[in-house]
């Protein structure tokens, strides 16, 4: 009997061994914890915008994410001043990162498309742009075809152009033809005509030949003006279109006006035809030519078309006596006795 217990309590003790070895081991294994609720969390790739390059979104994002954005919106929606709503909204606009941006278009998208939600989606993607052009670009173009559409496509444009002008203009032409590229290609010209207007000139051979397409030509032009005048106007006298090179020429002789308002009025008075441009430049050319020159430019006004002298005369003596009265008036009374002289006068008197 005793050797039978003495084997049941060996076999017992063996038993406990073993489950206590078997315990050990499996607790030096390493255990994952749970992952906490603001751990990153990579996006399915099925749901991420494609081309961002930007760092993953939280698994909050979810959750407390949205909830925040509801209540945003909501407070937004109950401003009942403007300024003050637009202030709200940029302070929205300047607390979200570069990462949330895409979460946010796809919650702002689920929304009533009101005038203040289209106006959010089109600034997002503006700022993503500032980072990240080519991102914001492809986030513009997931937008349903419409104002916020354009909207932030003529956004990325300008912001783009600022950035990069050629990759800017590269992408903007690449836009499937219609209204997204006239939108892309034209703001692109715009913001490059500040600093490259003949290539900003290049870009409009590319847009449908319209009265927005003229007024930009025209905008780069007076652009280029600014920088070599004589140049610009060799180039414009070559246009073939005789509305639009009336038009340009015109506004050349305006631009350069104001650095050279001899050369300017010369220009105005051999290759502008009789009427109605020719006297908005002349009148333009003589009210900066009249602040450097009074004298030189009053005397000028002899040299108009007879017609247009006396309207061309008053607004150049108004212009020279409001910084010198006495001089304009010692000149009009030297004026042979006519028409010009009392209009002089006349403007004088009226001071």
């Amino acid at each position: 009997m005793k050797t039978k217990w003495f084997a049941v309590v060996l076999g017992f003790v063996a038993l406990s061994s073993w489950c206590l070895w078997r315990g050990q081991t499996s607790s030096s294994k390493p255990v994952a914890p749970a992952p906490a609720r603001d751990a990153v969390v990579e996006t399915p790739s099925t749901e991420r915008q494609p081309g961002v390059r930007t760092k993953p979104v939280k698994a909050a994002t979810t959750d407390g994410f949205i909830g925040r954005l509801e209540a945003e919106l909501a407070f937004l929606r109950a401003e009942p001043d403007a300024i003050r709503r637009d202030e709200k909204l940029q302070l929205l606009i300047d607390s979200l990162s570069l990462n949330e941006i895409p979460v946010t278009l796809s919650f702002l998208q689920r929304e009533e498309q009101t005038p203040l939600v289209q106006d959010l989606q089109a600034l997002l993607i503006r700022k993503g742009a500032e980072t990240d052009p080519r991102t914001a670009a492809e986030w513009a173009q997931q937008v349903p075809t419409g104002t916020t559409r354009s909207a932030a496509i003529a956004g990325v444009g300008v912001v783009w152009a600022n950035q990069n002008l050629p990759e800017a203009a590269r992408w903007a032409s690449e836009l499937a033809e219609g209204e997204d590229r006239e939108v892309g290609l034209s703001h692109v010209a715009y913001e490059g005509a500040r600093t490259q207007p003949t290539f900003a000139l290049q870009l409009t051979g590319k847009l449908a030949p319209n009265d927005a397409r003229d007024e930009l030509v025209r905008h780069a032009a007076r652009q280029w003006a600014a920088q070599n005048a004589k140049e610009a106007v060799a180039w414009a006298s070559e246009l073939t279109n005789p509305i639009l090179r009336e038009q340009i020429l015109a506004d050349l002789a305006a631009a350069w006006g104001e650095t050279d308002p001899r050369g300017a009025a010369e220009l105005a008075l051999q290759s502008l035809s009789a009427g109605r441009s020719q006297e908005d430049a002349l009148v333009g050319i003589a009210q900066q030519w009249v602040q450097k020159e009074p004298e030189s430019a009053a005397a000028w006004v002899f040299e108009f078309p007879e017609s247009f002298q006396p309207t061309a005369l008053e607004n150049v003596v108004r212009i020279w006596a409001n910084s010198d009265a006495t001089r304009a008036t010692e000149w009009a009374e030297r004026l042979p006795a006519g028409i010009l002289r009392d209009t002089a006068l006349g403007v004088l008197a009226a001071k």
